[in-house]
């Protein structure tokens, strides 16, 4: 990165790295139920084959735990962020067990914020 200055992180960028960082964990360790974070009061759920639309707070966790039920999560990591304005995103590559077969999908998710705090705003897998 010769010639590129490293600016130094907000705390906003700070937050919303640490709630992607919690989300990273929930997904990973199959506890979506438990995830520490907050989801909007409406969040848009595109899966690809299966749900797509705004769903609210109680319904978004009914339909992610309907996923992962059926797909055993074996490892996920956000590969990339960006955590600059007002709604920042990640996306990373979930890789998970289905039927015996191992297979992977594509999780993005962007935050926005409510109530003073980062929320999950969208949760889209493709």
């Amino acid at each position: 990165m010769i010639g590129q200055k490293v600016l130094p992180r907000t705390q906003q960028q700070l937050e919303a790295r640490k709630v992607f960082n919690q989300i990273e964990h929930s997904i990973s360790s199959s506890s979506l139920s438990a995830i520490p974070v907050s989801f909007a009061r409406q969040v848009y759920v595109n899966i690809t084959g299966g749900e797509s639309g705004y769903f609210s707070q109680n319904q978004v966790v009914s339909v992610l735990q309907g996923y992962f039920v059926l797909r055993a999560p074996l490892s996920f990591e956000f590969s990339r962020y960006n955590d600059l304005g007002s709604t920042p995103y990640a996306t990373g590559r979930l890789t998970f067990l289905v039927r015996g077969r191992r297979e992977s999908a594509q999780i993005y998710v962007s935050l926005a914020i409510q109530d003073s705090q980062w929320v999950i705003s969208q949760f889209n897998i493709y």
